[in-house]
């Protein structure tokens, strides 16, 4: 353990809360002894650095001055939401992770914030707010999640494709949404750039307690790519992730800020969402920045899970209504038809990712995708024998569609 850093997830963990689960090692799956250090050190940041109730104790190796935020002005971020568990009626004592809303029922956040989730009930969302209430009486409001979907190609042990998206079960009326940051507008997060980063994190990682009701903010410098992956190592810092804070330190997000925003403005003052709090070397580290994921590799997925779900919604939705003996019929007939569009759709992500194996990947990703809102559906109009079978008939017709299309894009 002596290579062992100081290096954890920005999730804020409370022992024996986290949906009702033992905050423990067992929450990430580490890689074998002296195989991966960023797997073992997160998973002892589960076990003791984030429980509120550890104290100092079990972060000596931490620096004690982290953050270096201020508290935002009143309404400045309206598309703020916090994850908070449902069964914790107190807003600051159930967050335990920042998210985004970027459409009315959808919400982006970090993969590990939502992997160790058995049941989407377990987790609700709260927007509407900047200050977390410390009495049962919410500043906001509370919306309930009927699906999260997970980057296919997330690792939890190097937090590679940090990514993941929370449909509601009920829209949020006329919200204000930020904007994904895409590749044509990347050079707003060039090396140098400033960013601005917020959160109900930590504010002093040395006694891991100080979580504010208030929401902060801090700006820090985005980080050139090849000095990120000199602090931290060639290996451990993808082409998924995007770096940014101070040489110095004192500047970061710390543990309850994962799966928030990190923020980039163009030169009419709209804001654009660069990164999601992902995982750093402690917090405010002297040549150890913020590692955040970087949403221009993975707005596409992004876009593809909502687009896909958007029309198995129209389709499924007549289906609940129906009689028990046509359910299965009608929902086969649903699927036959979002399978149709589902191909148009994969046309239109083909574009837009170009030719050749990276369209392929964008399109697979998407597909993958599309077999969760397709088959939640299926469960609930259909319910278990409902879900089998489109799980069984969607995967054939995934394997068929997505075989053809890669071979015609090796030709």
């Amino acid at each position: 353990m002596s290579n062992l850093r100081s290096v954890r997830s920005r999730r804020r963990g409370a022992a024996g809360l986290l949906f009702g689960l033992a905050a423990s090692a067992a929450t990430v799956v580490p890689a074998a002894a002296g195989d991966n250090w960023i797997s073992r050190a997160i998973s002892e940041r589960d076990a003791s650095v984030l429980s509120r109730t550890d104290g100092p104790a079990a972060t000596k190796e931490v620096e004690t001055k982290i953050i270096g935020g201020t508290v935002a002005p009143s309404g400045k971020w309206p598309f703020i939401a916090a994850l908070v568990q449902s069964s914790q009626p107190i807003d600051w004592n159930g967050q335990f992770c920042g998210a985004s809303i970027i459409a009315s029922q959808w919400i982006l956040t970090a993969a590990h914030c939502v992997y160790d989730l058995t049941n989407a009930a377990d987790v609700q969302v709260l927007v509407g707010t900047q200050t977390l209430s410390t009495t049962s009486t919410s500043n906001g409001t509370r919306y309930t999640v009927d699906a999260y979907t997970i980057h296919p190609s997330y690792d939890p042990d190097s937090q590679d494709y940090d990514v993941a998206v929370i449909h509601l079960s009920s829209a949020i009326p006329s919200p204000s949404t930020v904007p994904m940051l895409t590749s044509a507008k990347s050079s707003l997060a060039d090396a140098g750039d400033n960013a601005t980063v917020i959160g109900w994190g930590d504010t002093n990682a040395s006694s891991a307690t100080s979580y504010p009701t208030a929401l902060y903010q801090v700006t820090v410098p985005v980080v050139a790519q090849k000095k990120c992956q000199k602090s931290y190592g060639s290996d451990s810092i993808t082409d998924r992730m995007l770096c940014a804070g101070p040489k110095k330190g004192g500047k970061d997000s710390c543990q309850g800020d994962s799966g928030g925003p990190l923020l980039v403005q163009d030169t009419n003052q709209t804001w654009y969402q660069a990164g999601i709090v992902s995982w750093g070397n402690g917090c405010a580290k002297k040549k150890y920045p913020g590692v955040y994921t970087r949403v221009t590799t993975v707005e596409s997925w992004v876009e593809g899970v909502m687009s896909v779900d958007a029309f198995v919604t129209t389709d499924a939705a007549k289906c609940r209504t129906v009689s028990d003996s046509s359910k299965l019929t009608c929902l086969a007939d649903a699927l036959r038809g979002a399978n149709g569009r589902m191909a148009g759709f994969l046309k239109v992500l083909r574009a837009k990712a170009g030719t050749g194996k990276a369209a392929v990947d964008v399109s697979q990703s998407a597909w993958t995708a599309s077999l969760t809102g397709l088959c939640r559906f299926a469960e609930q109009t259909g319910g278990s024998t409902g879900r089998q079978a489109c799980i069984v008939e969607e995967t054939e017709r995934r394997v068929s569609a997505l075989g053809a299309m890669t071979a015609a894009l090796d030709k």
